[in-house]
């Protein structure tokens, strides 16, 4: 708009015949008052613009912007009313999931004593069999229930997480014995040898992620196949002879609900396990690697990571 009104000044300057040293001084003058306006506005501007980014970071309302027409008043004031809105929502939505996880964690609980009462009820059953195929159930339900729990840990806003040495070797001889009656009544041979390994580690996220490794391990093992697991410093492989992943579903293990073809094969599949054992290896800062070739074997690896963690940090 000065700029036309410049050239329109200029114009009818020139044609009522005035000094075009006037109209040079007129102009120059205009500019100078322009600039110096044009200066104190941007200013202002600058203040508002880097008050706005502050308020969206810090996501607080705008109780210190402060409007210079009633335009501005009216979108302070929307604005305001939405970040209200938004923040009874949030708080609405935080108290249900609250709730939510205070529920399944006594139900998680509660649950583990009728688990008990079932098993020592197994224990004392004459037929072998019998006796092994429940134990395998109530071992997969205890399974279930933990993945519950974790599922609410990884998703609450403060992990507990304790890092300190743990030996290696005590974990997985712990999770042999778990797992010693789905070995034996599924026909499955175990291969480990016993290394003194100490890692600083979370010691109930890596009992929870080698865990439900194993637990796929064995689920998708071969009748008289035979699972190996290889302990070092630096990883932690458990390698079966089982089924298999395919080539297009390994990518996606870790989604979150994917099961892939042998999750579609076998209907009791969810596809949460190994997304929480990804999210498990994020938390605690470990990498997670599954190779597999369809129909032959599948080799799952936990790297440790090469940096020490000070304990007493």
């Amino acid at each position: 708009m000065n700029a036309s009104f410049f050239l329109f000044l200029t114009l009818l300057f020139w044609l009522f015949d005035v000094q075009m040293q006037i109209i040079l001084f007129a102009l120059l003058m205009w500019a100078f008052i322009l600039l110096i306006a044009g200066f104190l506005d941007y200013l202002k501007f600058s203040r508002k613009s880097k008050l706005l980014r502050s308020l969206e970071s810090e996501n607080i309302p705008l109780t210190e912007f402060e409007p210079k027409d009633w335009i501005e008043k009216e979108y302070v004031r929307l604005l305001n009313r939405e970040y209200e809105a938004k923040r009874a929502a949030v708080e609405k939505d935080s108290f249900r999931y609250d709730e939510t996880v205070d529920y399944f964690t006594i139900w998680a609980h509660q649950i583990k004593t009728p688990i008990s009462a079932i098993s020592l009820v197994a224990e004392n059953l004459p037929d072998d069999d019998t006796r092994v195929d429940i134990k395998n159930g109530i071992t997969d339900i205890s399974d279930y229930v933990d993945m519950v729990l974790n599922y609410l840990r990884l998703d609450a806003e403060s992990n507990d997480l304790v890092f300190d040495k743990v030996d290696m070797n005590s974990v997985i001889k712990q999770l042999l014995r778990k797992f010693s009656s789905q070995f034996i009544g599924r026909g499955i041979n175990i291969e480990y040898k016993p290394s003194d390994i100490s890692v600083t580690t979370d010691e109930k996220w890596i009992s929870f992620i080698l865990g439900q490794l194993l637990s796929n391990a064995l689920k998708y093992s071969k009748r008289g196949s035979t699972i190996t697991i290889e302990l070092t410093s630096e990883y932690v492989k458990i390698k079966d002879r089982g089924i298999g992943i395919s080539s297009e579903d390994l990518p996606r293990i870790f989604e979150k609900g994917y099961t892939g073809y042998n999750g579609r094969q076998d209907k009791k599949s969810t596809g949460i396990g190994l997304y929480l054992v990804k999210r498990a290896c994020d938390l605690i800062g470990y990498e997670i690697k599954i190779e597999s070739k369809l129909g032959e074997w599948t080799d799952a690896t936990v790297s440790f990571g090469k940096e020490e963690i000070d304990v007493r940090d």
